[in-house]
């Protein structure tokens, strides 16, 4: 919720959604139409594998999105990102970098997104 109230500071469209978002249950009931970039939030350790495995569920759910994975947690092990697709970034232990981050993908011009029209990013 934090990333998202700060991107929306920044002019950027944001829905922030819940941990449980990722639920088999829930993922299949979000809404990705509009979004261009979805930024997946970890406060707490969390494995190479989950975050892998994580970011291959949304990227079936939302191809063409631009996927960032924020490590905030002080025990995050460095992530290979091998596998992970070509449109997957990651930052960590900064909100500050992460807005930074998703406010620089907004105003890059990308053959996905046209910059007439707004960014939305779902924060998980």
């Amino acid at each position: 919720m934090v990333v998202a109230q700060l991107v929306e500071r920044e002019g950027i469209s944001a829905r922030p959604e819940r941990a449980d978002a990722l639920s088999m249950s829930r993922l299949f009931s979000w809404d990705t139409k509009d979004a261009t970039l979805i930024c997946l939030c970890y406060v707490e350790s969390a494995t190479s594998a989950q975050i892998r495995y994580a970011v291959r569920r949304v990227r079936r759910r939302a191809p063409e999105a631009l996927i960032l994975v924020a490590l905030f947690g002080s025990n995050i092990t460095q992530i290979e990102s091998e596998g992970l697709g070509g449109d997957t970034q990651f930052v960590q232990s900064s909100f500050r970098a992460t807005v930074d981050k998703i406010v620089a993908a907004a105003s890059a011009p990308c053959e996905n997104h046209s910059l007439a029209e707004p960014m939305t990013v779902a924060a998980v």
